[in-house]
């Protein structure tokens, strides 16, 4: 998935999302309208609660991810977006036991990706 491309949130984080868009902190080198039309929001399948961000500047191979509870920008260098979600389902494989999420649309295109690694049998 690329940052141009477009995803189709649940109606229910209509709210959130535009809350979440409208608080993103400037990123040194971006216009911010730029960065708010391209940041992706990540909601969480078990509170329904936005819990990041992130813009990818694929160009350039750089990766700006957005926690609230920090409520600043962190950039990664190096990472592509299959490079970014692949990273995820390997973490969350990880942490959350299989199955122990429920499956999930229009929750953030990381989120839909780790739910539906999480939920597939081998």
């Amino acid at each position: 998935m690329t940052t141009e491309a477009i995803y189709h949130y649940d109606q229910k984080f209509e709210q959130q999302l535009i809350e979440m868009h409208s608080s993103l902190p400037s990123i040194n080198g971006y216009e911010d309208e730029y960065v708010k039309q391209r940041t992706l929001v990540e909601f969480n399948p078990k509170t329904d609660r936005a819990f990041m961000a992130w813009f990818l500047d694929e160009a350039k191979s750089l990766l700006f991810l957005y926690y609230p509870y920090i409520g600043a920008w962190q950039k990664k260098f190096d990472v592509t977006p299959d490079q970014w979600i692949g990273n995820a389902i390997y973490v969350g494989r990880e942490v959350e036991q299989r199955n122990s999420l429920p499956m999930t649309e229009g929750y953030g295109p990381m989120t839909d990706a780790l739910t539906q690694a999480n939920n597939m049998r081998h």
